[in-house]
């Protein structure tokens, strides 16, 4: 283990994560984000390690780009795959790049990521997530290194796959409070969160517990950071409807409030991608974040009908 404390132990507590989404948390929406009131700390969406080639530029593929900037907010590189040797790759590179630390993504319960034995699908070959983890330290070079999981596959597994995370001594362990197999259904239990944190301190180790699931509001994060003696708390999906989640700005719930957040994150969209990208992808974000506003019930058709750049700046008359 490294003798100084990496910048996680000097984060107040708690602290917040932005958490990474696949096709939503990109450097546009993490910049938005970072204007209407930041978190503590950022991911980028989650890469394949083996899609990295060993000749392409890493600033190339897009979900590891550090641009458009969040100055002052660390920024973790989260990265997931199967093969040592390509996480060896792929963090020898990060390292060298200045990156505020690498997140291994031992969580993600999509079908087509867990079948190919890579994010959750490591809870069922512990030996290979501790290779992994192996190779990831030795090429960091001194870069914080942290794993974001589930409880388990089927079950709760704090004694077996969560201890044993644990002995692996990385930076921080965050814990999405939910199963692989559930998905993102039923409730997230944060009872097991407390448990972790009781395995942690029994154990005498350092690891920070992130506490990950269902959380609403600040205020809500900062009862199960109460309740369950975690370190920090990360916010992922309550962000899309609401990217203000962490604003102290008082007209953060009015209309006119969240009408400019999206012609803010247009904007920055055309900024980020002049040489074109497939623009249809801001509808999720505007229907989410205008959601019950009476300016989306006046123009819901027209953005829904929207298609080209034009079209999206005509409805949101930029």
């Amino acid at each position: 283990m490294r003798e100084m404390p990496s910048f996680w132990h000097r984060l107040p507590r708690p602290f917040w994560i932005l958490g990474p989404m696949e096709e939503i948390t990109d450097s546009v929406f993490r910049r938005l984000v970072w204007e209407l009131g930041p978190p503590h700390v950022f991911f980028t969406e989650f890469i394949r390690v083996e899609q990295v080639s060993e000749r392409q530029p890493l600033d190339s593929v897009r979900r590891l780009r550090q641009t458009p900037p969040t100055p002052g907010v660390p920024l973790v590189a989260q990265i997931y795959g199967t093969r040592p040797e390509a996480f060896y790759r792929v963090a020898r590179r990060l390292s060298r790049e200045g990156w505020a630390g690498i997140d291994i993504n031992m969580g993600c319960p999509a079908r087509h990521v867990r079948s190919s034995g890579a994010g959750s699908g490591l809870i069922r070959t512990p030996e290979r997530a501790r290779e992994i983890v192996a190779a990831v330290r030795e090429a960091a070079e001194g870069v914080p290194l942290s794993i974001k999981t589930r409880l388990g596959w089927d079950r709760p597994q704090t004694e077996d796959w969560l201890e044993f995370l644990l002995n692996l001594k990385p930076d921080v362990l965050t814990v999405h409070a939910r199963t692989a197999l559930q998905l993102y259904g039923g409730q997230a239990d944060w009872e097991e969160i407390r448990r972790v944190v009781e395995s942690r301190n029994r154990l005498g180790l350092t690891t920070l517990i992130v506490g990950n699931g269902d959380l609403a509001s600040v205020d809500e994060g900062k009862k199960r950071w109460r309740d369950s003696g975690c370190d920090g708390l990360m916010a992922a999906r309550a962000v899309v409807s609401r990217p203000w989640f962490w604003s102290t700005d008082p007209d953060r719930d009015r209309e006119t409030f969240k009408l400019s957040a999206a012609r803010r994150l247009l904007e920055l969209f055309l900024e980020a991608y002049p040489q074109g990208r497939n623009i249809q992808i801001l509808k999720k974000y505007f229907l989410s974040m205008l959601a019950g506003t009476v300016w989306l019930d006046k123009n819901r058709d027209r953005l829904v009908n929207s298609r080209t750049d034009q079209d999206f700046m005509f409805v949101f008359s930029i």
